[in-house]
């Protein structure tokens, strides 16, 4: 793999970790926002805001699957090209 596809890869690991950030405090802010609807009886909202958090782990736990990929990427091509 050329210093530029290696490059390329670690921009691209960077941009999914600041992504896979960005998801985690979503996902924690609804779990309060869920929690806050549930203790004032507005379960409606409680079960939205509830479902949007299950639809953004998901999408989390793929966003992670592609990070771990990524990572065993550049982990095998600095191997082979002995790179620090």
């Amino acid at each position: 793999m050329s210093e530029d596809n290696l490059n390329q890869l670690e921009a691209h690991l960077l941009t999914l970790g600041r992504q896979e950030l960005a998801l985690e405090r979503k996902i924690q802010e609804l779990l309060i926002i869920t929690q806050e609807f549930g203790r004032t009886n507005r379960f409606p909202e409680a079960d939205q805001a509830w479902q949007l958090r299950e639809h953004l782990r998901t999408e989390l736990a793929i966003l992670q699957a592609n990070i771990t990929h990524i990572e065993r990427t550049l982990y095998t091509a600095r191997r082979q090209t002995n790179r620090p």
